[in-house]
This record gives structure tokens, sequence and C-alpha cells, in this order.
């Protein structure tokens, strides 16, 4: 039998890397790549490229809303920090 994919992607557990990205803008309620880029270089050495990515990624799989009608784009959790921390124990 094959393995039961999750039927919704937002519910899949982030990694360690998104989490990081995440609890940055759930302290800070929304941000531009480059704000989270700037917090996250503080705690640890990434590229602005690599954060930028990763917000991508983020939002393809539901972890992330952005917003395009302004420029730069804001991004903001598509989730409650006690939500995700629920469903990861």
């Amino acid at each position: 039998a094959r393995p039961r994919s999750n039927p919704d992607p937002a519910r899949r557990r982030p990694t360690e890397a998104e989490c990081n990205i995440l609890s940055i803008l759930w302290d800070r309620g929304s941000g531009t790549v480059r704000e989270v880029f700037e917090v996250l270089s503080e705690r640890q050495e990434v590229g602005y490229t690599t954060v930028l990515k990763f917000m991508q990624i983020m939002t393809k799989k539901g972890l992330l809303r952005r917003d395009a009608s302004i420029r730069p784009q804001v991004f903001r959790p598509a989730r409650a920090k006690s939500e995700v921390q629920r469903d990861m124990v």
C-alpha cells in the first residue's frame, strides 16, 4: 500500500530553517524579505537570496501569505504560531 499523502499542504511540518523565518514573522506580524534577512543574519550566516528562496517555497507550501500588491512584497504567516506548534507535537 502506498503511504497516504497529507491532504492539506499547510499542515506539513516546517523545517528548522522555515521555523526560524516563521518565528521572525510571528514576532513582527509581517515583513519583507529584506527585514527577515536582516534579523536572521544577526543569528546565523545566511544569504539574502537564500532567505528569498525559502520564503518563495514557504508561500507555495502554504506556510506564508504574500501581499504582491505592494512593493516590496510583504509576507505574513498563513497560520497562527499555536496552530503550527500543535501540529508539530
